[in-house]
C-alpha cells in the first residue's frame, strides 16, 4: 500500500531550476543572518496607495508596553523600551524576527494582489471581440514576473518562521547561553534535516576540539600566582623584591636598605621644613614638621 502511495505521489509538482534558485535564496538560505524581509526593488515595483496602506500596515508594539516593561523590570528597562523593543534578550530577538516575517508576508500579500489584478486584466483582454495579442502576451509576462516575486516573498516569510523556531530551540535547550555557540548555531544554513540542521553536530564537535587545544596550550601560558619576577641590582639599580619595610638608621645622613639587596641609598635629612602655619599665625612663617608625619625623623632625636 505504501509503495502504491509513493507511485501516486510521483505525479505531483516538480520544481524547475528557476524556482529552486528562488527558494535557495530564502527558504533554504545558506546565510540566514543576511536574510531580509524583501528585495529593495519590490518597493518601487509594487507601490501601495494611501487608501490601502492602513489594512496592510504591520503593527508595532503598543504604547503601553514601555510602561509595563519598566513596571516589571525596573528603571533599567526604560532606555530599551523607548526604542520599541522588549527587555528580555531572547524575547526581544524573537519579536524582531517575527516582525520581519510579518513585513515579508505583507510584501507577499501585495505581490499576490497585483498578480490577481493582472489576471483580471488578462481575462478582460481575452474577452474582447478583437483580442489584442501583443497586450495579452505582455500581461502574461507581467503575471509570470509577479508570481516569481510572490514565491520569493512566501519563502522569505517561511524562512523567518524557521529562524524563530531555531532561536526558541536554542533558548530552551540552553545552547543560547553559550556565547561561543550562539552566533554560529543561529547562522547555520536552513535545511530540512532539523530546525538547527546537520551542521549542529559538527559545530559542537569543533568547539570541543577547540577547547581541547586551548587546554593543551594553557600550561604554557599559565602564570603561577606564587611566581614573582625578580630583577637583580646592577650599578645604581634597585631590586624590586621588597619583602620588608625599609630600615632607617639614626644617623644624621639617614640610609635605608631593602631586603635581599646589597645596595644602599643615602637620604639627607633636614630637621625643619619651611611652610605656612595654618593653625597658629603667631608662630611665624616657619614651623617644625610634625614628627609623626616625618618618615625620616630619627628615634634618637626624640630622646633629645
Amino acid at each position: 500500500m505504501m509503495l502504491r502511495l509513493k507511485r501516486e505521489s510521483s505525479g505531483g509538482l516538480i520544481l524547475d531550476k528557476s524556482q529552486i534558485d528562488i527558494l535557495s535564496g530564502s527558504w533554504r538560505c545558506k546565510n540566514p543572518e543576511r536574510l531580509t524581509a524583501y528585495n529593495d526593488e519590490y518597493r518601487h515595483s509594487f507601490p501601495v496607495h494611501e487608501k490601502t496602506s492602513d489594512i496592510l500596515e504591520v503593527p508595532s508594539l503598543d504604547n503601553m508596553v514601555p510602561d509595563l516593561l519598566v513596571k516589571k523590570h525596573g528603571a533599567k528597562a526604560y532606555s530599551v523600551s523607548q526604542k520599541s523593543n522588549l527587555y528580555n534578550p531572547c524575547l526581544k530577538s524573537l519579536e524582531k524576527l517575527a516582525y520581519q516575517g510579518q513585513v515579508a508576508a505583507r510584501m507577499g500579500i501585495i505581490t499576490t494582489a497585483y498578480t490577481q489584478q493582472a489576471l483580471g486584466n488578462l481575462l478582460n483582454t481575452l474577452s474582447e471581440n478583437e483580442v489584442n495579442l501583443d497586450k495579452s502576451i505582455q500581461l502574461v509576462r507581467d503575471i509570470f514576473a509577479m508570481s516569481t516575486k510572490s514565491l520569493d516573498q512566501v519563502a522569505r516569510a517561511g524562512a523567518f518562521h524557521h529562524l524563530i523556531r531555531r532561536k526558541a530551540t536554542l533558548e530552551d535547550t540552553g545552547l543560547n547561553d553559550i556565547k561561543e555557540l550562539k552566533h554560529p548555531l543561529v547562522s547555520l544554513p536552513l535545511t530540512k534535516s532539523g530546525v538547527i540542521g546537520d551542521n549542529m553536530e559538527q559545530t559542537l564537535k569543533d568547539r570541543v576540539d577547540k577547547n581541547k587545544q586551548l587546554k593543551e596550550l594553557l600550561p604554557e601560558l599559565h602564570v603561577n600566582k606564587t611566581f614573582s619576577v625578580k630583577r637583580k641590582a646592577t650599578g645604581n639599580q634597585f631590586s624590586n623584591d621588597w619583602s620588608k619595610k625599609p630600615k632607617f638608621d639614626n644617623a644624621q645622613g639617614s640610609t635605608f636598605t631593602g631586603a635581599k639587596s646589597n645596595t644602599q641609598r643615602t637620604v639627607q635629612r633636614t630637621s625643619t621644613v619651611t611652610r605656612p602655619d595654618k593653625d597658629d599665625k603667631s608662630s611665624g612663617t616657619t614651623n617644625n614638621f610634625r614628627r609623626f608625619n616625618n618618615p625620616f625623623h630619627a628615634k634618637g632625636q626624640q630622646k633629645k
